[in-house]
C-alpha cells in the first residue's frame, strides 16, 4: 500500500499526476493519492482510468490538518512531492512516520533550492536536503540514501525509512515478521544459549579466556556461518542442476594478521562422479555463496534504542 502526498500549490496539470500512475504501474497494492486541490484530484482520477490504474484511490484532503486518514502502521510507502517547504514541515513528516510500517519507506522529491525552476515557490522557502534529513530524524524517521535524478534536473530526491523496531505488533509478535538471533546468559560463568526461535545451542568461551570451552566461541559462530553457507549454496545448486555430488565438506579459518585486516581461509572438499567441468561451477558457487558476499561488503552496526 502506498500513500503518495502532493502539494495544494501545484497546478491541475496532466504531469502533476505522473507520480501517481508511476507508482501505481510498480506496486501490486493500492496506491492513495491525496491533494487538497480538486482540480488535481479530478485530474489524477481521470488518468488513472486511461492508464487502466484501478488500484488507485485519489481523494481531496487537506494532508496538514488532517492527515492521510490511514491506519497505524498501515502502508508501506509513503510519496511527499514537492511539499515540505510548508511551514510546519514536521507535521507532514510525523503523519508519514505513523502510517509507515516498520520497514516501511518514504520518498522524498522536491524543487531545488539553488537554482531557479520552471515552476515552484519561491527559492527563499524551499528546503535544503540537509534540513529535511534533519526534520527527518527528529521525526522517527531514518535516512537511507540520496539518490540522482538525472531525469529531472529541477529536483532532488531522498529515501528514508522507518526501522522495524519502531513497530510494535505486542507480545511475541514480532518474531512472526522479524527473524532476529537472541542470546540469553546461562547461570555458568560465560555460557549462553542462542536462539533463532526455532532452534537452539549452546555458546561458551575457550578456557584460554576463561571459559570451559563448553560450546561455540563467537568467532566459531562466524566460520560456521560461512562454511555452512558454502556447504548449501553448492549442494543447492548441484540439486538444481543434476550434477552427482556425493559428499561436500568445507574447513574455514578466521584469521586476523594485522589490525586492519581480516581473512577467512577456506577449503573445499568435493566428491562425486562429477566431471571437471562441473567441479569447476561448483566451486565458483562456494566462492560466490551469499554469506560470503554479505561480509564482502561496508559492514555497519546500528544500537536499537
Amino acid at each position: 500500500m502506498v500513500v503518495a502526498a502532493c502539494p495544494a500549490t501545484l497546478s491541475s496539470s496532466a504531469a502533476d499526476t505522473d507520480v501517481t500512475i508511476a507508482a501505481a504501474r510498480r506496486v501490486t497494492g493500492i496506491v492513495y493519492a491525496l491533494d487538497i486541490d480538486p482540480l488535481m484530484v479530478s485530474a489524477t482520477i481521470d488518468r488513472a482510468a486511461q492508464n487502466w490504474s484501478s488500484q488507485c484511490r485519489c481523494g481531496t484532503r487537506d494532508f496538514v490538518s488532517q492527515g492521510c486518514g490511514r491506519p497505524d502502521a498501515s502502508v508501506s510507502f509513503v510519496m511527499l512531492f514537492n511539499i515540505l517547504h510548508i511551514e510546519d514541515p514536521m507535521i507532514l513528516l510525523r503523519e508519514a512516520h505513523r502510517v509507515l510500517r516498520g520497514g516501511g519507506f518514504a520518498g522524498v522529491i522536491h524543487w531545488r533550492h539553488d537554482i531557479e525552476t520552471p515552476r515552484g515557490p519561491s527559492l527563499e522557502i524551499r528546503p535544503t536536503p540537509a534540513q529535511c534529513r534533519a526534520w527527518a530524524k527528529q521525526a522517527g524517521l531514518r535516512w537511507r540514501s540520496s539518490p540522482d535524478l538525472p531525469n529531472s534536473p529541477w529536483h532532488w530526491g531522498m529515501v528514508l525509512d522507518r526501522p522495524w523496531w519502531q513497530t510494535s505488533f505486542g507480545g511475541e509478535g514480532c518474531k512472526r515478521y522479524f527473524a532476529m538471533i537472541k542470546t540469553q546468559s546461562l547461570p555458568e560463568k560465560f555460557k549462553s544459549t542462542v536462539s533463532n526461535g526455532a532452534h537452539e545451542i549452546h555458546t561458551d568461551a575457550p578456557v584460554s579466556k576463561g571459559g570451559e570451552g563448553a560450546g561455540f566461541g563467537a568467532h566459531d559462530l562466524l566460520e560456521a556461518a560461512f562454511a555452512t553457507c558454502i556447504n548449501m549454496a553448492v549442494r543447492m545448486y548441484a540439486a538444481e542442476h543434476a550434477i552427482p555430488l556425493e559428499h561436500v565438506a568445507t574447513c574455514v579459518k578466521l584469521e586476523r594478521p594485522d589490525s586492519e585486516r581480516v581473512v577467512f581461509t577456506y577449503a573445499l572438499e568435493l566428491a562425486g562422479p562429477f566431471s571437471s567441468d562441473q567441479r569447476r561451477q561448483l566451486e565458483h558457487v562456494a566462492d560466490a555463496c551469499p554469506v560470503r558476499q554479505t561480509l564482502s561488503k561496508r559492514l555497519e552496526f546500528e544500537a536499537i534504542p
